[in-house]
């Protein structure tokens, strides 16, 4: 019981985020960037760790959940259009 606790509020707490990051505007200052998919899996990856732990004040907290956020809707992004780039290529192959 107590680890599907732990998992419902994981899934929650990133539900959340995912939320949030779709209605941030700093999202979109950086498309034009040079950010690439695998740094911003790594920077997320850091950001869940430093989430997880418990230790932030809770100012950093909202940034870095902020953050996070931006992180994923980014590499939703690069995943959509690496799939659009891929489903094109096929279809002029046939």
């Amino acid at each position: 019981m107590i680890l599907f606790l732990s998992a419902f509020s994981h899934f929650i707490w990133w539900c959340a985020i995912l939320i949030v990051f779709l209605q941030t505007e700093t999202y979109k200052k950086m498309e034009g960037s040079e950010l690439t998919y695998e740094a911003a899996i790594e920077r997320l990856e850091k950001l869940a760790k430093e989430m997880e732990n418990g230790d932030l004040p809770i100012d950093q907290l909202a940034s870095k959940l902020s953050e996070a956020q931006q992180m994923l809707q980014f590499c939703k992004d690069k995943l959509m259009k690496a799939d659009e780039e891929v489903q094109k290529l096929l279809e002029e192959q046939e």
